[in-house]
């Protein structure tokens, strides 16, 4: 039985950075992102035998080893942390192939979409069942945090296990995902997506803000406040369809994310907003910023004036839907 799991990324349109702990206790918010359809893909099939072999198609990179050795593996530490967490002192062999659709460093959240798809995977080829929403994301989110070494944020995972338009509330009382009533269509076809080159690494982006809010700076604190308070109105207004009040909100949240760190805009993403100003509403960076992904909001009427502007002068464009589910993994007889 081969076992297939796929799940989307993610374009992140309000609130993020404060769905990282203590931040949302500080700032208490919510984080709104909408899954798309760029995937992470992963396929498993259970052996008899004791020998591991995966294959990652987008790190290319193909490995066979004794499952014993799995805690001595190097290279691909996601998998390796996942593979060790769901053998539990079981020592069958597999066969692993993943992929993900998102270009690398793109701010897509395509690594905790491949944690989710891996989560979803293992479970089910492991013990047969599939795990529980929030036991899943616990699971993938510290596997990830081992990886990188500092505390992640929640949002990636939610797009990636339930899909769709998702409002993620951030308080006290932890995190609670909800489904927006704004159709995940109407907002996507008033956005454009292009890739700017691999960021740098969002965990020490993360690290940095956090260590800087734990210390009391003035300037990162104020700036936290503003994209809680942008992340709210961002909430209000999709709840009301309200177009302007959705540009507003982005516009707040771009403002606040600029004060918050250096180096998030990059000369490539600086330049791709003076060709996009004439046609766009609104701006941000994905994910921490440095590169990867940027997004831009305008109006219906105006879409393909900006794809084809920002096509003639050189950016990657990458064409994408809403993803209105999440995981789905598949048991396939060979």
């Amino acid at each position: 039985m081969t076992i297939a799991a796929t799940a989307p990324t993610r374009i992140d349109l309000a609130g993020g950075t404060i769905d990282i702990w203590p931040l949302y206790a500080l700032h208490p918010g919510c984080t709104i992102n909408l899954a798309i359809d760029l995937m992470a893909l992963v396929q498993l099939h259970m052996t008899r035998g004791r020998t591991a072999h995966i294959v990652s198609r987008d790190q290319s990179t193909e490995l066979r080893l004794d499952v014993s050795e799995l805690e001595q593996m190097q290279s691909l530490p996601l998998i390796r942390e996942l593979a060790l967490h769901f053998s539990r002192g079981r020592r069958c062999g597999f066969r692993l192939e993943t992929s993900c659709e998102s270009p690398a460093g793109a701010g897509l959240g395509g690594s905790s979409a491949l944690a989710v798809a891996l989560c979803g995977a293992f479970s089910a080829g492991s013990t047969g069942s599939r795990l529980r929403a929030d036991r899943l994301i616990t699971i993938a989110k510290n596997a990830e945090a081992r990886v990188i070494g500092i505390p992640t944020g929640i949002q990636d995972y939610h797009a990636a296990v339930r899909g769709g338009l998702n409002v993620i509330l951030l308080s006290a009382d932890g995190e609670r995902a909800m489904r927006l009533p704004t159709d995940p269509a109407a907002i996507a076809e008033r956005l454009v997506l292009i890739y700017g080159g691999k960021s740098r690494s969002s965990g020490i982006n993360n690290w940095k803000v956090m260590r800087d809010r734990i210390d009391g700076d003035a300037t990162v604190t104020r700036a936290l406040a503003a994209i809680a308070a942008a992340s709210h109105a961002m909430a209000e207004a999709l709840l009301c369809t309200s177009w302007d009040g959705f540009v507003r909100a982005m516009r707040s949240d771009w403002d606040a994310r600029m004060a918050l760190s250096d180096g998030i805009l990059t000369p490539e993403l600086e330049s791709a907003i003076e060709v996009a100003r004439p046609a766009a509403a609104a701006w941000k960076v994905c994910g921490a910023g440095g590169g990867g992904c940027m997004v831009f909001a305008c109006t219906p009427g105006r879409r393909e004036r900006l794809r084809r502007g920002l096509a003639e002068a050189g950016f990657r464009l990458l064409d994408f839907s809403p993803s209105r589910m999440g995981l789905r993994i598949a048991r396939n007889k060979p």
